[in-house]
Parts: C-alpha cells; structure tokens; sequence
C-alpha cells in the first residue's frame, strides 16, 4: 500500500501535524469492506463514537474536535482515497498507523 503522509512538527518536536492519504480503491468496496472498514474505526486506540443527529459524522479519534493542544484525528473518505487529518505526540501517531496499516491490509487498494 502506497500511503502519502505529510507529518510536520509542529511548535513543539515531540508532536506531529499530520496529514495522510491511504489509497483505498473505493470503485470496488464492497458493503462487507465498508463494514470491515467501520469496525477497524472502533478497534483503533481512543474512538471517539460519533453521536446520533451529530452535524460532524467523520470518525474521530482521542478528541470529538481538533483540539491540537490534547490531540485529534479525524477520518474522511475522499476520491483518492481515506484522508487522515489530526496532530498528535509522534509516539502516538506511530503506534497508532501501525494499527491501522495491520488492520486495513485485508481492503482493496489501487495499486
């Protein structure tokens, strides 16, 4: 898989902005590979779920806004594929695309 990540240091050099894209080959998904790829959303570390009749329906992850002084990840599906967005301490970060990487393998990706 040929993920694109701009990982920036911000002000301080323990943490990350980060920007990705995982190249998912949305044309073939199929309901099983959406529902697969919404379990994995839940399985990563600090899911934040998304609330009923919540204007903001992208995943999150360790805060429900971007709140760059405690950390945040937000998920969104674009046509080049999935677009990862948040900054993070970089050991967090690290630990947790690993997680993703090993989860997602199992989807379809252009190649």
């Amino acid at each position: 898989m040929a993920t694109v990540c701009l990982e920036t240091d911000s002000n301080n050099s323990d943490w990350l902005d980060i920007e990705c894209i995982y190249p998912f080959n949305w044309e073939i998904f199929t309901d099983a590979d959406w529902a697969t790829l919404n379990t994995i959303y839940t399985k990563l570390p600090d899911y934040q779920s998304i609330t009923q009749n919540s204007e903001d329906s992208l995943p999150r992850w360790f805060s429900r806004i971007d709140n760059p002084k405690q950390g945040f990840l937000w998920a969104s599906v674009e046509p080049p594929g999935l677009q990862v967005v948040g900054t993070l301490p970089k050991d967090t970060w690290q630990a947790w695309d690993e997680q993703l990487r090993a989860e997602i393998a199992i989807l379809p990706f252009r190649t």
